[in-house]
């Protein structure tokens, strides 16, 4: 019911979309590409489960975690198994 309700939703905006998307490109294609590659970073950030995003250069990889989120993944581990 809930996937129907945000599907339905955001399928009837397509049309008004690729209109404000066309616009944008017919006035700065420039601009379009940049909002374009901006959209694709936040989603790969957002996404990425747990993998490092460089969006300067465009690039990921598995890192180094920050301690303060190793440490806590730790924390969560020994709780989790009883220690």
């Amino acid at each position: 019911m809930a996937q129907q309700e945000w599907e339905v939703g955001a399928l009837t905006k397509i049309p008004e979309v690729d209109k404000k998307a066309g616009e944008l490109c017919a006035q700065s294609p420039a601009k379009a590409v940049a909002a374009w590659w901006d959209l694709g970073d936040k989603l790969l950030v957002k996404y990425n489960h747990f993998g490092f995003y460089d969006p300067e250069k465009r690039s990921r990889g598995r890192g180094q975690a920050p301690s303060e989120v190793w440490q806590k993944a730790v924390r969560m581990a020994d709780i989790w198994t009883d220690r």
